[in-house]
């Protein structure tokens, strides 16, 4: 199992829309409330609230008057969950504008920073810590942020302060869980995991990230069933899609696979992944054909697949 979770990490590399790493864990419910918490102001139109045009104005930058930051970050948090990460960090830094003192804002920002640049995120979550060096989110942030640069030894003192600080911090619990799967503790993982939803409703990165744990420590029936239960709580993850479709083909389960992947790709999408999937179990010849047929479909990026086809002709090189 070692090997194939070996397998799995090198599996990110080659195909984009194939995920098996676990997500980030959002913000915490604290810090949420505190940066959501303000009144609206006084002179709006509570009809136009009711039918979602002032939110529109807010998020077209088209208000009478100058929108409040608590009206930005719900812009920038729903840019955030529909992926339009340019759009939600546009929002953040004008919330950031219209509150001066509120950290909330800059944390966002830090964690869509996260995503493309580990080391400049981890900039931010430091500086940030320096106005409120015992906030759990910041710290898990900080955390994910070392994790992303190999610094698994680092990351777990910094969730330490951050369990601490919040001993319940669902967060907290998530990311250690994801810092105990890189050195393979995996049975610790999954009672951090087991934790991370005792704390808070069963969210899609929680479940999605104790799939992972069960899938590298070869309960591949648990696994299949936590990426269910992923997938039902929000049918618009492609994560927790391709995670289940990545289960269920290491347990030689191709047709149910296939029909995971193509919930959010195309066929061609699906037919590359699969490929995947039978190259990561040892079926070379079931690789090449579904790597074949994903070029003939020609409804995928047909560089990613040739790639994939070098990179399984220099393993059967090799043998």
């Amino acid at each position: 199992m070692h090997r194939c979770g070996v397998l799995i990490v090198a599996c990110l590399a080659l195909a984009g829309s194939f995920s098996c790493a676990a997500s980030q864990a959002g913000m915490s419910d604290q810090s949420a409330r505190a940066s959501l918490g303000r009144e609206a102001a006084a002179g709006q139109d509570p009809a136009a609230m009711k039918h979602g045009a002032r939110a529109a104005l807010v998020a077209t930058d088209r208000t009478a008057f100058a929108p409040l930051a608590t009206e930005l970050m719900v812009v920038g948090d729903r840019e955030r969950a529909t992926g339009a990460y340019d759009r939600a960090h546009k929002a953040y830094v004008r919330a950031h504008f219209a509150d001066r003192e509120s950290l909330a804002p800059l944390e966002r920002i830090a964690y869509l920073v996260l995503r493309s640049d580990p080391a400049e995120a981890e900039k931010l979550f430091r500086e940030l810590l320096e106005e409120a060096p015992d906030d759990s989110s910041l710290l898990v942030g900080l955390a994910y942020s070392e994790l992303a640069q190999g610094a698994s030894s680092e990351a777990r003192r910094v969730l330490d302060r951050a369990l601490r600080s919040d001993p319940d911090s669902p967060a907290a619990h998530a990311a250690l869980a994801i810092a105990q799967d890189t050195v393979h503790e995996f049975d610790r993982a999954s009672a951090s995991n087991t934790r991370a939803m005792a704390g808070a409703p069963a969210k899609v990165q929680v479940l999605n990230n104790r799939g992972v744990s069960s899938l590298l420590a070869g309960r591949s029936e648990e696994a299949i069933g936590l990426f269910r239960r992923a997938s039902r709580s929000d049918p618009n993850s492609r994560l927790a899609a391709n995670n289940l479709g990545l289960a269920l083909g290491l347990a030689g389960l191709d047709q149910q696979a296939y029909e995971a992947f193509q919930l959010h790709g195309s066929r061609g999408d699906a037919l590359n992944n699969l490929g995947l999937v039978c190259f990561l179990r040892g079926d070379r010849d079931a690789a090449r054909k579904h790597f074949e047929a994903a070029l003939l479909s020609s409804e995928t990026d047909e560089l990613r697949v040739l790639r994939n086809l070098e990179i399984l002709d220099a393993a059967l090189a090799r043998q």
